[in-house]
């Protein structure tokens, strides 16, 4: 459970979460030219612009999550875990996913018991719109809550350091060069050495920690 005495709000934290809403929104508007745009041409090369700026919404939701959930101060149990946390995202998960089967049966005006039933099964199964990719990681990140924990009470910032620049090297950087030669040459077990973007995501959670613990301060020395 989370600790009776309450800790002071982080506008730190806050100011990121509102930034990663805005660019949430960013993204969605700006990414219009995609659809149906002509590539090469101004409006598609400043969806590009904006919509790569915005990106980074994800990242910051996970950074400002890590900062928060991974504060030694706050007591998470099992229990809460697992009775609370878990089963909210997994309510509005269905809830919203079931809710967009149901406007795209609307739309080919296919609200039949039969496809009711298949729309139920693919929920089931996890067989979402893209766009829910983030609930999804999110259940993956807030169970793996205890460990990461765990690790952040115990570990020094070189150890911290540590685990952040393996992360960032077979999480963002490895996956991110794959695609380009040499990397493309390499096969067998080293393809297997990349995290996939799902796994990856709980290395946001450790970056926003140390962030919140370790920021560089400004030198208020008075001397000069």
């Amino acid at each position: 459970m989370i600790s009776d005495t309450r800790l002071p709000r982080d506008h730190k934290v806050d100011m990121v979460k509102t930034a990663a809403i805005w660019s949430v929104v960013l993204c969605h508007v700006a990414a219009a030219p995609f659809s149906g745009g002509v590539v090469g041409t101004t409006s598609w090369y400043s969806a590009v612009l904006w919509t790569s700026l915005a990106h980074a919404c994800v990242p910051l939701f996970f950074m400002a999550s890590g900062a928060l959930l991974l504060k030694p101060e706050n007591e998470l149990t099992f229990q809460k875990l697992y009775t609370q946390n878990l089963p909210r995202i997994l309510a509005a998960l269905f809830f919203w996913a079931f809710c967009y089967k149901l406007v795209s049966l609307k739309l080919m005006d296919s609200l039949t018991f039969p496809d009711m039933i298949d729309a139920v099964k693919h929920l089931l199964l996890f067989h979402h719109e893209e766009h829910f990719y983030y609930l999804h990681i999110t259940l993956l990140a807030y169970a793996a809550l205890p460990i990461a924990r765990l690790f952040v009470r115990y570990a020094d910032q070189q150890l911290l350091k540590y685990a952040l620049v393996l992360w960032f090297l077979l999480g963002i950087l490895y996956p991110t060069v794959r695609t380009f030669w040499p990397f493309t040459l390499l096969n067998g077990i080293p393809v297997q050495w990349r995290m996939n973007m799902t796994y990856a995501s709980i290395g946001y959670m450790l970056l926003g920690h140390y962030l919140s613990v370790y920021h560089p301060r400004p030198n208020r020395s008075s001397s000069v």
